[in-house]
This record gives structure tokens, sequence and C-alpha cells, in this order.
């Protein structure tokens, strides 16, 4: 004890002042130091914390927008699978109600044929009588008025047919020039009376006997001979004939035509083929035509194996 001061000091080393100054001096530091550190420590610590709540409130907020976002896709695919069995449901109805149409056309149009064909067979029985300029005028509208509303119901009944997939296509042997002559003969006093010139142009590779539908490939060329018939007033039609692919037992024949007629615009091509379909209102009234015609050749070319029916035109060309 330092008597002097009155002052205890604990000196267990008996340093000497200064050394003890200096220690004290260095202890003091530490704790310093110490405390600092500690600050420091409580510092981050309690930014981490601050950093950690942060991200537990975006946590959250991402929950339940997660929540949110499954609920409403829950809701939307709920709603889509109504949409889907409602759609799917309006289908069948339109299926249904297509496969009736079809299924009443094809029957009232056999209906309305027999007593067509008996007018027909009427008229050219009475032909054979002795009849003056008059009543002979009378019955060539008379037989000329049933084939055209024949040529109706046979294209209203095959395109019912093609429409519930009853048309049936054969693969039996014929002789291509007989058919072109029956084609041609069709069409020989229209040329005659419009003075166009009607021409066919049958390659030399082309086979005479080919195995096919020859009554549906009679049928495909009327129509599109008649048809550029009803828009050409003079010239020429010209049919062509060529080999598109040959194989060991198979062929497989082109036909292009080609016409002096009024031609059509290109934006109107896409109409050509749809049914009771014309690419001019005003065409139907001057020309005729229920708009079928094209619209069954295409579905019987894809169904006797052909690619599609091809135009290329331009007004008045």
């Amino acid at each position: 004890m330092d008597k002097r001061r009155g002052e205890l000091k604990y000196n267990p080393q008996n340093l000497s002042k200064k050394e003890l100054v200096k220690e004290n001096t260095l202890l003091y530091e530490e704790v310093l130091v110490a405390r600092r550190a500690s600050e420091i420590t409580s510092q981050h610590v309690v930014k981490q914390f601050s950093k950690m709540n942060v991200l537990l409130q975006n946590l959250e907020e991402k929950v339940l927008i997660e929540k949110e976002l499954k609920e409403k896709l829950a809701e939307q695919l709920h709603q889509s699978d109504i949409r889907e069995k409602e759609l799917a449901k309006a289908q069948q109805i339109a299926e249904a109600a297509s496969k009736t149409k079809s299924e009443f056309l094809s029957n009232m149009s056999h209906e309305i044929r027999t007593p067509m064909n008996a007018i027909i067979s009427m008229a050219e029985l009475a032909f054979e009588l002795d009849l003056n300029a008059k009543q002979h005028k009378y019955l060539r509208i008379i037989r000329s008025s049933a084939r055209a509303l024949l040529g109706i119901i046979n294209d209203i009944l095959d395109f019912s047919k093609i429409e519930v997939g009853k048309l049936k296509i054969e693969a039996v042997p014929f002789t291509l020039r007989d058919l072109l002559d029956e084609v041609t003969d069709i069409f020989k006093e229209h040329a005659s009376q419009k003075d166009i010139e009607l021409v066919v142009d049958v390659a030399s590779n082309v086979p005479p006997q080919l195995v096919g539908d020859s009554m549906r490939l009679r049928q495909v060329l009327i129509n599109l001979i008649n048809n550029a018939f009803k828009f050409t007033e003079k010239g020429e039609i010209i049919l062509k004939l060529f080999v598109i692919n040959q194989k060991k037992c198979e062929v497989q024949v082109g036909f292009t035509f080609s016409d002096t007629g009024i031609g059509i615009l290109p934006e109107k091509m896409a109409e050509l083929f749809k049914a009771f379909t014309q690419v001019d209102s005003s065409t139907s009234r001057e020309y005729g035509g229920t708009g079928l015609g094209l619209a069954i050749s295409l579905n019987l070319v894809k169904l006797m194996g052909g690619d599609t029916i091809q135009v290329e035109s331009q007004p008045g060309q």
C-alpha cells in the first residue's frame, strides 16, 4: 500500500510505475478494441437481422403471389376445361346436324331424281312423234331444263355422299380413248353454237388402257370442260393429257385445261373450289350454276389419288 496517496495498487509483478502505466494502457486499449469489436459485431448482427426480416417479408409476399397465381391458374384451367367440353359438345351437335343434312339431301335427291329421269325419257320418246315446230321447241325446252335440273340433283347427291364419306371410288379397266370420245361428244353441239374449238391432245406415252373409276373421271372432265365453255365465248378450249409418274404396273396421268375465256382475278382463285360459292355473284345470274361442280371435282380428284386442282388465270385471258 502507498501510504502517501492512500491508494491500494495491485502490482503482483513488482513493476515499476512506468511499466505499470504501460501495462495498464495496453490493457485499456485491448478493452477498447474488444468493446469496439463487440459494437461492430452487434451492429452487424442487427443489420443481418434486418436483412433477414426483409427477406422473410419478401418471401411471404412471394408465397402469397404464388398462391394467388395458382388459384388463378386453377380457375383458368377449370374454365378452359368447361370451354373444351362445351366446344366438343357443340362440335358433336354440328357434326350430327351436318350428317342429318347430308342424309336428308341424299334421300331427297334420290326421290327427285327418279321422276326427273322419267320426264327426260318421256321427252325423248315424244321427239319420235309427228310434231310441229312449236311442239318440238317446247319439248326441247322441257328436255334441256330437265337435264339441267337432273345435273343439279346429281351434284347435290354427290356432294352429300362426299360429306358423309359414302362416295366410293372404283378401280376397273377402261379405254381412255372411248372415255374421251364420250366426253367430247357431249360438247359438240355446244362448241358449234359458240364457235369454240374443243381440242384434246394426248401425249404419246399415255397408255391407251387404264385402271380407275372411269365414271368419276368422266364427271370431273365434264365439270371442268363445262366450266370452260360457260366462261368462253369464242376461241378454243384445249385438254392435254400427259404422264406425271410411271412405274412398272402403275401410271399417274395429269390433265391440263386451257381456254380463251374471261379469266379471273388471282385473289378470287381461293373461292373457286368452295361449295355453293361463286367467284362473282353476278356470274351466277349470267352463267348459272350452283357452285358445286368444282368443289365436287376437287374432292373426286383427291379420292382418286390426285393431289389437287391448280389454277392459273388473269382477267381477260
